[in-house]
């Protein structure tokens, strides 16, 4: 799912799982699956929405586009972002 611009792909890390996007071939987010509106809410984590336009927490409806900043509350602030780089065909995802 990362080997073209615009993919994703969700992995077992962080607090509630990160979230992977490829903006370009040298350019990746990646993004805490917590929710800021309610971080600890066991009703769900942020996912792709099935447009594939833009993020969404299921539970309380909130929307982000694909840099994180919040398009769409109750949510007022952005996804938490974790730093990346990209080095000989590795990417490295830190806090």
């Amino acid at each position: 799912m990362l080997r073209q611009d615009g993919g994703y792909a969700y992995i077992q890390a962080g607090y509630r799982g990160i979230i992977v996007i490829r903006q370009t071939a040298n350019t990746y987010y990646a993004f805490e699956r917590a929710c800021p509106y309610d971080p600890a809410a066991s009703c769900g984590i942020v996912t792709v929405d099935q447009s594939n336009l833009f993020l969404t927490h299921s539970c309380c409806g909130s929307q982000f586009n694909f840099q994180g900043n919040v398009t769409a509350g109750p949510a007022v602030y952005g996804l938490l972002q974790y730093k990346t780089s990209l080095a000989n065909n590795i990417l490295y995802i830190t806090n």
